[in-house]
């Protein structure tokens, strides 16, 4: 898997960006492009190859092991104009497994090394905010057993969570969107992309730097859109209530060995919508 990084010129506010390419991860390191990867032994990241080159995430056979990459800083918020965008290239379950064993979320979370996956699949944490997508191990707690293969679409403001399943029957484009192979449990490889945007302030409450306003989650795989949450009514963004987010990768394994790709990440928070 190589994809060209997406190139936009929507005057950034504040941005990481990390090519695996040309980064070599170590148990708990930070690296200057402003990522942090953090793990504890057993589970292991491997140096990339520098040609076309990737981190191999590795998870052992022992149970609950995390590894986050994520920005370093939490400089990423829900405020009022400002949109922020999140990609990530990667294949999770690099080799055959059946059930599938990781739990993996990928996007914008309040505090990513802390409890960032609840174990069983039963989703991201259930506090603070975050956008982005998840898969859970096989046979969790957030998916019925029909769709333990499938990527759900992510979104939670305040500890109030939305949750979009994607596959044929609720995805946008009416499609199935895997993150494994039913058959041979491979993973497949996709470009994620996730991008919060503020649309209008309620108003008579904050004006143009509003406290309280609505926004639209479009969440993108492969170029295709394929889910949008709209937050507004009792799900409305409330500045006083919102926590200040990294944008990172975060693992959970099962008891089962397992293994992953990651290619590329990249999170900014701009002036403009890209759309």
């Amino acid at each position: 898997m190589r994809l060209l990084p997406v190139d936009h010129h929507k005057e950034k506010v504040v941005g990481v960006e990390l090519d695996c390419a040309s980064e070599v991860a170590a148990t708990t390191v930070a690296m200057d492009n402003g990522f942090t990867a953090t793990h504890a032994a057993p589970p292991t990241i491997a140096t990339p190859d520098f040609f076309g080159g990737r981190w191999t995430m590795t998870h052992t056979a022992v149970a609950n092991q995390l590894m986050v990459v994520a920005s370093t800083n939490e400089i990423f918020q829900f405020v009022q104009g400002r949109p922020i965008r999140f990609i990530c290239d990667l294949q999770p379950g690099l080799t055959a497994q059946t059930p599938e064993e990781l739990n993996l979320f990928a996007g914008c979370m309040n505090a990513f090394t802390t409890a960032p996956c609840v174990d069983a699949g039963a989703g991201p944490k259930a506090t603070g905010d975050h956008f982005g997508f998840y898969t859970p191990e096989a046979g969790g707690a957030a998916f019925t057993a029909a769709e333990d293969n499938f990527w759900m679409a992510r979104s939670q403001h305040n500890g109030t969570a939305m949750a979009t399943v994607l596959d044929a029957a609720h995805s946008h484009d009416g499609q199935d969107h895997l993150a494994y192979d039913a058959t041979s449990g491979d993973g497949i490889a996709h470009r994620l992309i996730a991008e919060f945007a503020p649309t209008n302030a309620v108003p008579g409450v904050g004006g143009v730097a509003a406290t309280i306003f609505d926004a639209e989650i479009r969440f993108e795989m492969d170029g295709v859109l394929v889910a949008k949450h709209l937050h507004r009514g009792t799900n409305q963004i409330t500045i006083a209530s919102t926590t200040l987010m990294q944008g990172g990768l975060a693992c959970l394994n099962t008891a089962a060995a397992s293994i992953m790709n990651l290619d590329y990440m990249k999170c900014e928070q701009l002036r403009s919508r890209t759309w």
